[in-house]
């Protein structure tokens, strides 16, 4: 059996303050829930170019993949 989490984001800094929900929540439930594979609105061939340059400023998806989500990738 596979277990699957699903979190949701909110793609606006100032609605991430307003309701309390930061970035570090967000990067301190990932790191707990310590997922196989992270599912995002990143097109393949910008994360590849990711891979290979972590300093890529190509589309990355909102603001919170690149700040939060993204420097966690390979560290879980």
């Amino acid at each position: 059996m596979n277990i699957v989490g699903i979190l949701g984001t909110i793609h606006n800094e100032q609605m991430r303050e307003k309701y309390n929900y930061l970035l570090k929540y967000i990067e301190d439930l990932i790191v707990e829930f310590n997922p196989d594979i992270i599912c995002g609105e990143i097109r393949p061939e910008d994360f590849e170019k990711y891979i290979i340059d972590k300093n890529y400023d190509g589309y990355l998806g909102p603001n919170e993949y690149r700040k939060s989500i993204l420097p966690l990738w390979g560290k879980t």
